[in-house]
C-alpha cells in the first residue's frame, strides 16, 4: 500500500501536482524503495523524451487552420439554416408516399374480398350444377357373363 501511495506522489511531483512540503518526504522515500526509484527514473526519463520531442508550431499552419476554421463556421451557420427545412420537407414527402402506399394497399385489400366473394358464388353455383344432374347408371360388358337387371 505504501508503494502505491509513493508512486502516486511521483506521478503528481512528475506532473507538477505535488506540494512543496511532501517533495522531501518523496525523495526520502525514494531513497528507500528501489521500485520506486526505477519508476521516477522512467517516468522522468519519459517526460524529458517527451517535452524534446515537442516543437514550436509554425505560425504559417496556425494561421491556415484558423482560416479554415473561420470558414467552416460560416458555412456551419448557412447549412445550420438549411437542414431543418430539408429535414422536414424529408419528412413531409416520407409521410405522402406512406399515405399513398396505404391507400393502394387498402385498394388491393377491397379487391382481393370480392374476388374471394366472386370465388365463393362460383363454387356454390358450380355444387347447385353438379347436384342438378341426375344419377348416371353405368353397366359394363363383360364377355361371356351373365347381366342381372333388377327393378
Amino acid at each position: 500500500m505504501e508503494t502505491n501511495n509513493l508512486l502516486k506522489m511521483i506521478d503528481e511531483y512528475l506532473d507538477g501536482e505535488l506540494e512543496k512540503s511532501k517533495e522531501q518526504n518523496l525523495f526520502v522515500s525514494l531513497s528507500a524503495n528501489d521500485q520506486a526509484r526505477n519508476y521516477f527514473r522512467q517516468n522522468r526519463l519519459l517526460k524529458s523524451m517527451t517535452s524534446e520531442m515537442q516543437e514550436a508550431f509554425p505560425e504559417k499552419i496556425e494561421k491556415k487552420i484558423l482560416s479554415k476554421t473561420i470558414l467552416y463556421e460560416r458555412n456551419k451557420f448557412l447549412n445550420l439554416k438549411i437542414r431543418p427545412i430539408l429535414a422536414y420537407a424529408a419528412i413531409i414527402f416520407l409521410f405522402c408516399i406512406s399515405l399513398f402506399f396505404y391507400s393502394q394497399v387498402r385498394a388491393y385489400k377491397e379487391d382481393i374480398n370480392q374476388v374471394h366473394l366472386d370465388i365463393q358464388k362460383q363454387n356454390r353455383t358450380i355444387q347447385i350444377l353438379l347436384n342438378s344432374l341426375p344419377t348416371a347408371e353405368v353397366q359394363g360388358k363383360y364377355f361371356n357373363a351373365v347381366i342381372i337387371k333388377s327393378n
